[in-house]
């Protein structure tokens, strides 16, 4: 249960415009994004942002691995993706919803998944 797509788009979007950050964090945090390297992202360009610093490409890549890759994609061409696919800015605040919705029912999903063991666990 999660957006791969709305995780991707909404971090591309706010290194596209840093001033989309505002309004991201009523709506959804790092812990919400189901990819670790999105919820890496998300706190490296709040971390940036919050210190008056430009979340940017060149700026975001500084903090993470030089080597490192997202599948087979160098993460500084992962990082171009991203900004190339951003949302235009009334998007935002609807992708940070399903990026949130998404987090909600995955704990729920795991809430369930606790109360049902006991009702399928070997009584002897």
């Amino acid at each position: 249960m999660h957006s791969v797509e709305a995780e991707q788009i909404l971090i591309g979007s706010i290194m596209f415009d840093n001033r989309l950050f505002a309004g991201v964090g009523d709506k959804c945090e790092p812990g919400d994004f189901y990819e670790d390297i999105h919820q890496r992202l998300l706190e490296i360009c709040g971390q940036l942002i919050n210190a008056g610093k430009p979340a940017s490409i060149v700026t975001v890549k500084q903090f993470l691995p030089a080597d490192m890759k997202i599948g087979e994609m160098p993460i500084r061409q992962y990082l171009a993706r991203l900004v190339a696919e951003a949302a235009i800015p009334n998007e935002v605040p609807s992708l940070a919803a399903v990026v949130r919705d998404y987090a909600d029912r995955r704990a729920m999903a795991e809430v369930a998944g606790e109360l049902t063991k006991p009702a399928i666990a070997d009584p002897a």
